[in-house]
């Protein structure tokens, strides 16, 4: 089994190499605007993608194997 906080890892690394962030809203009103996950374009500060599901982009981004179990 691997955990959720090993699976956001993976992903931010990836996504660091295209210079890319994973971020997770601190406030409710921003989790309500931009979801759960959204990624940052570090050069610009600019929101590149919102409402972003972890588990998609762990698989669009091959961080996570097939048949891999996440708790």
């Amino acid at each position: 089994m691997t955990a959720i906080s090993a699976i956001e890892k993976r992903v931010r690394r990836k996504l660091l190499q295209d210079g890319l962030a994973l971020c997770k809203p601190r406030s409710e009103s921003l989790r309500r605007e931009y979801g759960e996950y959204h990624i940052v374009d570090i050069r610009t500060n600019s929101i590149h993608a919102s409402n972003c599901e972890l588990m998609d982009l762990a698989r669009e981004l091959n961080v996570i194997r097939p048949g891999e179990k996440v708790q």
